[in-house]
């Protein structure tokens, strides 16, 4: 590719037909016009130097099918597509071998003949369509049959090496929630183990003197002898059963001998709030 760009030659995108003419008389054993393999011509820049050797006319249009140009002491040919030189199509387009005494014509006895195939690897010769799209680029070049073989070699090994392509997704699933009574349990259980009898009883004293000493401006603060006496004068309405149930449950809360006496007084603090 960069040799053609030094000659000033480049390849055409579109395919011509497969009659070829000669426009400079450098195949004396070879007819003026032969058919060869149908493709894509070559086209000279306007500063190049190489001459047309094999044109084709179409269409009132014409495109060089191979041209030649004087190199130091050797000579240069550029072959367009049409012309790979290879055993198979040598073999089966007898016509094109007439291009070979005139390639050999221009080496001296004893010379070296260089040749750059690189059309040999460029984008497959059979195809007749420029490459437009990424699907072309994959199908019809080498280098994308080359990067679809690594996807697919790739594919084969994590699907070997069983590597997942992910971390794995966890499933949500339905959560039971707790029911207040297994907090309630788990509470008891706890202040139970850590011995907190007297905050406990201390709470439910102080929730039940504000519970009876708010609606008459009682502080609960005030020692259960005084709050039972400004209860008693402050509440005309009070029996005597009641009076004296409230003063045995604040007693009975002062100083609470064990867990069960504990849950019956805190059970009695919530009968006489709700009555």
């Amino acid at each position: 590719a960069r040799l053609q760009g030094r000659l000033g030659v480049d390849a055409e995108l579109r395919p011509t037909s497969e009659d070829v003419q000669q426009a400079q008389p450098l195949l004396p054993e070879g007819p003026v016009t032969f058919s060869v393999q149908p493709g894509r011509g070559l086209r000279l820049e306007k500063d190049a130097v190489a001459t047309p050797v094999l044109i084709v006319q179409e269409d009132g249009e014409t495109s060089v099918a191979a041209a030649l140009e004087r190199r130091g002491q050797g000579w240069v040919w550029v072959l367009s597509e049409r012309f790979l030189l290879t055993n198979r199509q040598l073999s089966d387009q007898k016509d094109a071998a007439h291009l070979v005494p005139a390639l050999l014509r221009g080496v001296e006895p004893g010379g070296p003949a260089i040749f750059d195939t690189y059309h040999l690897y460029g984008p497959d010769p059979r195809s007749t369509a420029s490459v437009r799209t990424l699907q072309d680029w994959l199908y019809r070049t080498p280098t994308g049959w080359a990067t679809l073989f690594l996807l697919v070699l790739g594919g084969v090994y994590l699907l070997l090496q069983g590597r997942r392509l992910g971390p794995p997704l966890q499933v949500e699933t339905a959560r039971r929630r707790r029911e207040a009574s297994e907090f309630v349990v788990a509470m008891a259980g706890l202040q139970q183990r850590i011995h907190v009898r007297d905050s406990i009883a201390r709470h439910h004293r102080q929730r039940l003197k504000q519970a009876l000493g708010k609606p008459w401006r009682i502080s609960p603060d005030l020692p259960d002898p005084e709050f039972l006496a400004a209860l008693r004068s402050q509440d005309t309405t009070l029996r005597d059963e009641r009076f004296q149930r409230i003063a045995q449950v604040l007693a009975g809360l002062s100083d609470p001998t064990d867990d069960r006496q504990l849950v019956e007084l805190v059970a009695s603090v919530d009968e006489l709030l709700k009555g």
